[in-house]
Formats: structure tokens, sequence, C-alpha cells
């Protein structure tokens, strides 16, 4: 596996430019490959238990197209938005919808369901 955050600036230049161009955005609870897990996005308040950190919808969907769009500029071409967390399901589509719109040559897909061994589970206490 090639996880981002390990990479050097160096050496992701070199990835890309020997022809890697598909990128995956992990956005939930769950630790994920490629891109930094966004381990915070929306949870409805009542849906949480004590210590659940949520955002707005708003702020889900702009972290991912402001995000992918950072990766659209260091020249991958396929981007995954993947949900590990069904409150973040629509702010991702609305996101990869948006950079479909702005990019023609680029791939962009959000998809469906929650993914990983426990999708949309959070850690219980006990």
């Amino acid at each position: 596996m090639i996880r981002l955050e390990e990479l050097t600036s160096t050496k992701l230049g070199r990835l890309v430019d020997s022809g890697t161009r598909t990128v995956v955005i992990p956005f939930g609870s769950l630790g994920a490959v490629l891109a930094p897990t966004f381990r915070v996005g929306f949870v409805d308040r009542r849906a949480g238990g004590r210590g659940t950190l949520s955002v707005p919808r708003k702020a889900v969907r702009e972290v991912a197209v402001e995000t992918a769009r950072g990766l659209v500029a260091d020249g991958f071409r396929v981007i995954a938005l993947v949900s590990t967390h069904g409150g973040n399901r629509a702010p991702i589509e609305e996101a990869a919808q948006t950079l479909n719109d702005e990019y023609r040559y680029v791939v962009v897909c959000a998809p469906r369901g929650d993914v990983g061994p426990a999708p949309g589970a959070h850690r219980a206490g006990g």
C-alpha cells in the first residue's frame, strides 16, 4: 500500500510521473489507505455518543472538494471519495459531482455504501 502521508514531495512526483493516477480519499471513523483519513465528519448529534466529534455537512463537502483539487494539481486523474460513515455519504456525493463538473479529464467517484470491517461503527467504551 502506498500512503500519501508517508511520501515526500519528490517521491510523490516520481510516482505520478511514472503513471500512478489514482488516489483514494477516505472519510469516516475507520482507518484506510492512501490519502490521510478525515476522521471527523458529519454526525447527527443525537446519534453520536459522548466524545463524538462532528462538523457540518457543508464542511465535509468542502474538505473533499479542496483535497481532491490539490491531488488533481499533483497529477492524479482518478479519485475515489470513500465513506466509512453514513453521515458523510451525501456531502461526498455532492463533492464528486462538483469535481466531475469542474474537471473533464478527471474521474471522481463516491461508491455507494459504507466500507470497511465495521462500516459506520464507533468504538463503544465500557
